[in-house]
């Protein structure tokens, strides 16, 4: 468990109204507290494991579930190339690697460029041939 981490509470629920709509099974409620003071409260069927693994499984899982999101905001897949893991992992870690490479071309431009307008300009420019000792990104720019 994390340090800080404190377990608020720990029960066997039923979900629902005891006159309405109740489930058969029962489930664990798990309340905790995180390090930053925020209750987080958690719903599983998950019998064998200590609250703490579970707290902890599910704070793993919502810190996987924020790097998709990144993904999907700033690697804009339309769709995965391959079905296997491995052409999956090689498309995510080439976007990530672009991604980088496109901050690190951000922060050596002298004007203000967005990354879509620095991918249009490689893209445009990706086939030409500068002379490595007079290339400046700002001829890149002013090509596009």
């Amino acid at each position: 468990m994390d340090l800080g981490t404190q377990i608020l509470c720990d029960k066997v629920v039923k979900l629902g109204s005891l006159y309405t709509y109740q489930t058969k099974e029962t489930y664990r409620l798990i309340k905790i507290l995180d390090k930053t003071g925020k209750e987080l409260t958690f719903i599983t069927n998950i019998d064998e494991l200590f609250s703490e693994e579970i707290a902890w499984l599910y704070k793993k899982r919502w810190e996987i579930e924020i790097f998709f999101k990144w993904i999907k905001q700033n690697l804009k897949f339309k769709t995965f190339i391959g079905r296997s893991l491995n052409a999956i992992m090689i498309q995510i870690i080439t976007g990530i690697m672009t991604f980088a490479i496109f901050k690190i071309i951000e922060k050596l431009v002298e004007i203000k460029i967005s990354l879509i307008n620095i991918k249009r300009a490689i893209k445009n420019n990706f086939f030409e041939i500068y002379e490595a000792s007079k290339f400046k990104w700002s001829d890149i720019f002013n090509s596009s």
